[in-house]
């Protein structure tokens, strides 16, 4: 694909001002999580988006300054750096502002990309002599399809070169009808091409889902990328396998309980004594990260974490996970200790906590993308 940067104040404006008008699809990258989200409102200086997992206060959970947005205009793929500039609202709803960026990528896609997976999706067909069929649709690109039919039709009834009728019905209520001609034939598989243009409103629905399939795709990725490097490691040295997890500093039997169901199944996780003897026992066997756990906000338990903080060294990176106190006190705290990132614990932060971790260890020991943060996140 061909890469182009665009710096023209003018041009970025209206790319910005297309996409808040179509409340278009967009993906924000942090170094340790990506949040899914829509453009909501440009004012001309500043751009209002709102996440769809709750995100709005967990990127100042990740204390960001800056971030990377990607998100599709027709065949291209844009992306930019900004900078965050905190929470705001637009007509009652809470956003994210940032600011206006300096420059936008520019990845040109092919008219003929191609989306999968449309489940609920299906083609009805007329055929020669008048004759009716159904198909599901296995790919879908604004220049043809990929069809499979559902019942069992000789094969004079539909043949490559034919011209037939199709009427495609999409998900989000969007349909079309276009003659079509059919270009190969493998027993119940058709592949056809669109003789008539059709309609924007699927044009964009067909770019926006390509884009989100190539996201998904350097999602799994990144995946692959950690899997190959753990065992790369454990064929270089099958000893330092227990050296690679995630150390929990509590003295609450509770949470370590709930930990160890979270995190535990995905990485070795071990936990210890808030103690600064048992803290340097636990470095020899270097954790790959390490979660501080705040018990309360009395000044005794604020000098006990900035004691362990210290004994860490700056390669390994600290999670501060709270209890009992404002979120106000442990960000306080948190860049005291020097943490990677503060949050307050809660439960239904389960998966929030484990998609954390995964980005923080991806961030520093893999060149892998950040993760997807969960589809909700209460922060």
């Amino acid at each position: 694909m061909a890469n182009r940067t665009i710096k023209n104040p003018d041009e970025i404006r209206q790319f910005l001002l297309e996409a808040c008008t179509k409340k278009e699809l967009l993906v924000i990258i942090t170094p340790y999580l990506k949040f899914e989200s829509n453009f909501v409102h440009f004012d001309g200086h500043e751009v209002h988006v709102k996440t769809v997992s709750g995100g709005e206060d967990a990127l100042n959970i990740l204390n960001v300054s800056e971030l990377n947005l990607r998100f599709p205009s027709k065949m291209e793929h844009l992306e930019a750096t900004t900078r965050f500039n905190g929470l705001g609202t637009f007509e009652g709803s809470k956003t994210i502002k940032f600011a206006k960026p300096h420059s936008i990528s520019v990845s040109s896609g092919r008219r003929s990309q191609r989306i999968t997976s449309l489940q609920d999706a299906h083609a009805d067909l007329t055929l020669k002599d008048n004759r009716k069929a159904r198909a599901t649709i296995a790919d879908l690109s604004v220049e043809g399809a990929k069809l499979v039919l559902s019942m069992d039709l000789p094969h004079d009834a539909v043949e490559a070169k034919q011209r037939i009728k199709a009427s495609l019905y999409l998900p989000n209520d969007l349909s079309f009808n276009s003659p079509a001609t059919v270009r190969y034939r493998d027993y119940k598989t058709l592949g056809v091409e669109f003789s008539s243009d059709i309609p924007p409103s699927v044009i964009d629905y067909i770019f926006r889902r390509a884009f989100k399939e190539r996201e998904i795709e350097l999602e799994r990725m990144s995946d692959h990328a950690d899997l190959g490097a753990m065992a790369e490691a454990g064929a270089a040295a099958i000893d330092q396998l227990d050296n690679v997890g995630i150390l929990l500093v509590t003295r609450d039997d509770g949470l370590d309980l709930e930990l160890e169901g979270i995190l535990g199944t995905k990485w070795k996780y071990y936990r210890i004594l808030p103690a600064g003897a048992l803290m340097s026992d636990a470095l020899t066997r270097r954790p790959r990260l390490i979660i501080l756990h705040v018990a309360n906000d009395h000044f005794a338990e604020a000098m006990l974490m900035r004691s362990l903080s210290e004994l860490i060294p700056p390669s390994v990176p600290i999670l501060l996970l709270g209890t009992g106190m404002d979120s106000d006190s442990l960000m306080q705290l948190g860049r005291d200790c020097k943490a990677i990132s503060s949050m307050l614990w809660a439960p239904n932060k389960s998966a929030f906590l484990q998609r954390l971790a995964q980005g923080i260890m991806r961030k520093h020991y893999s060149k892998g993308e950040s993760p997807m943060a969960p589809a909700e996140v209460e922060a």
